[in-house]
């Protein structure tokens, strides 16, 4: 089975021509005009290398190869036109296992094509087995209840015992004593001896009057 390879360049002509310098030397070319159509055939055809152009309309190269890193264990080319530009991908963290240099020929491209394949072989999308999710918690038992409190059992009421009521400490005052009109006036001459006498009678006549 050939060996896949993805060519991304905005460039139709010298996408075309990259294709057919690796059709011809047995490879099998997959080829996309943008990033993001790069990207995408990246996703549905697994190729083991991947060539790129590096400034691009939309997702560029820089953003192509990162996206390839994370998606795939495939090595990646990068070609561009700038001298100096090839440096700066090989000193930044973009990713890039390669770098070639426009214009190039036939024999650049493949020296460069068969070295990488040869240094990263079995290059493939990562379709490592997702970790199976954590089992469910078993659920946990309702917590029972709280034991109703307990109440101390009340003494039973006793038959109702009906009081009566104590008399008062106080003794009742003793009721005075009726007096006679003579009594009551021998009370006063014994008090009063110097009282006279035609006055005291006349009181005694009055009160016998009553």
């Amino acid at each position: 089975m050939a060996t896949r390879i993805l060519v991304v360049d905005d460039e139709r002509q010298l996408r075309n021509l990259v294709g057919e310098w690796l059709t011809e030397a047995g490879f099998e070319v997959i080829m996309a005009g943008d990033g993001q159509e790069g990207v995408a055939r990246l996703q549905q055809h697994d190729p083991a290398l991947v060539i790129s152009d590096v400034w691009m309309p939309g997702m560029d190269g820089y953003q192509v190869c990162r996206l390839t890193k994370r998606l795939s264990t495939a090595p990646v080319l990068m070609m561009t036109g700038v001298p100096n530009e090839a440096a700066i991908l090989k000193e930044t963290n973009v990713g890039a296992d390669d770098v070639l240099l426009k214009p190039f020929d036939v024999g650049d491209l493949l020296s460069r094509v068969n070295k990488l394949l040869k240094e990263h072989p079995g290059g493939k999308l990562n379709r490592a087995p997702r970790p199976a999710p954590p089992p469910a918690p078993a659920p946990q038992p309702a917590a029972p209840p709280p034991a109703p409190e307990r109440v101390a059992a009340q003494p039973a009421s006793g038959p109702h015992v009906a009081v009566q009521a104590q008399p008062s400490s106080e003794q009742p005052a003793k009721e005075q004593q009726t007096q006679s009109p003579e009594q009551f006036l021998i009370q006063v001459f014994k008090a009063l001896p110097d009282i006279d006498k035609d006055l005291l009678l006349r009181m005694a006549q009055r009160l016998i009057q009553r």
